[in-house]
């Protein structure tokens, strides 16, 4: 974590101002291990470079062995609990330890969303320099790093481990350049709770996530908070108003859901796996006869797009109007439904981007 990005994050609970007590830093600029702390008593962990802000249940086994008397010292009541066990416990934490660090996400190039971005915020890069932006739902963190390349200043945040993968990724990956890196911060935390100052982005990008909270527009409400006056917010949403094919497909997912449900990770994983070599060795048939309606991906990829699809505890629908309405509420005008259908992108799911104008949503908080 940048120490810069201090003065950005804010209690999830009171939205108090934090302290950081530094455990392990990299030259003065970079606080890899840490304890951040608020004057209401909450207490979050600095670990392998992201600031963790929900409240732990456990300490990471190597946090735990190393700063277990700095902890006694600064957060008493953290120094008492139990080492978590190695396994995953949310389901995009292991889909995001699933994923290979290669080129594809979604079935997409990273060049593919870097211009699918372009695309839907009507930005071009003449226009990025010192823009601030939060990837909201960052999963790989991949295209928060390539943004980072772009010029914009970016926070990555997600709930899942994938925050802490991508920031590895930052330092290790030779496309990230150092540049890059010093313009790019990852936090592990709850949409439903951003942990940053109202107003503090001039853009805020949420693609494919809000629908996994536990309430959509709740999560809307809470991050539309986020937008600084005459900053913009772009949603991407499952949409409920599907017809034909693509509404029959939704009912089977939902189905497979159903009855995976009770499922562990790793047998839902197998499934998964299973399904997509089934899939991908008819799709790479179906190309030799001159078929080519879908790219050949790696079998691991299309696991991983599978494992997205049946294992979020929340996968809630929306249509254009509702989501229109929420931008309206949370006081923001020229709302603009800029959906693609490249990629299929517009079959199961609508864009919207809107421009910040009133403090409406501030509340209701």
């Amino acid at each position: 974590m940048k120490r810069s990005l201090l003065g950005q994050l804010r209690c999830p609970s009171c939205h108090g101002a934090l302290i950081l007590h530094a455990y392990k830093s990299i030259a003065e600029t970079e606080v890899i291990d840490g304890l951040l702390k608020c004057d209401c008593g909450a207490s979050f962990l600095l670990h392998e470079g992201v600031p963790c802000m929900e409240a732990p249940m456990r300490l990471p086994a190597a946090y735990s062995q190393a700063y277990r008397d700095a902890l006694k010292r600064d957060a008493p009541s953290l120094a008492e609990l139990e080492v978590e066990p190695p396994a995953a416990n949310f389901s995009f934490s292991w889909q995001w330890n699933a994923h290979l660090y290669d080129d594809l996400t979604w079935e997409l190039r990273l060049t593919q969303r870097v211009s699918l971005f372009y695309r839907y915020t009507g930005l071009t890069p003449r226009e990025v320099r010192g823009v601030r932006l939060l990837d909201a739902g960052c999963g790989n963190g991949t295209l928060s790093a390539a943004l980072a390349s772009e010029g914009f200043e970016v926070v990555g945040l997600d709930r899942s481990a994938g925050a802490l993968r991508a920031f590895k990724y930052q330092w290790f990956d030779s496309l990230v350049t150092q540049a890059a890196a010093a313009r790019l911060n990852y936090v592990q935390g709850d949409l439903q709770q951003p942990p940053f100052d109202d107003g503090e982005f001039d853009l805020i990008y949420s693609d494919g996530v809000m629908h996994h909270t536990p309430d959509t527009k709740r999560t809307f409400l809470a991050v539309s908070r986020k937008v600084k006056m005459g900053g913009r917010l772009f949603i991407w949403l499952y949409r409920s108003d599907t017809r034909g094919l693509q509404a029959l497909k939704i009912k089977a997912v939902k189905l497979v859901r159903f009855v995976t449900g009770r499922m562990s990770y790793a047998a839902r994983w197998r499934l998964c796996y299973a399904g997509a070599l089934i899939i991908m060795t008819g799709v790479r048939l179906l190309r030799l006869f001159g078929w080519h309606g879908r790219p050949a991906i790696p079998v691991r990829q299309k696991a991983i797009n599978l494992f997205d699809t049946i294992t979020p505890t929340f996968n809630h629908e929306h249509t254009p109007a509702e989501a229109r309405q929420w931008f309206e509420e949370a006081g923001f005008s020229n709302i603009q439904e800029v959906s693609i259908a490249e990629f299929r992108l517009a079959a199961g799911g609508f864009a919207m981007i809107g421009t910040r104008i009133s403090d409406r949503a501030l509340g209701s908080r």
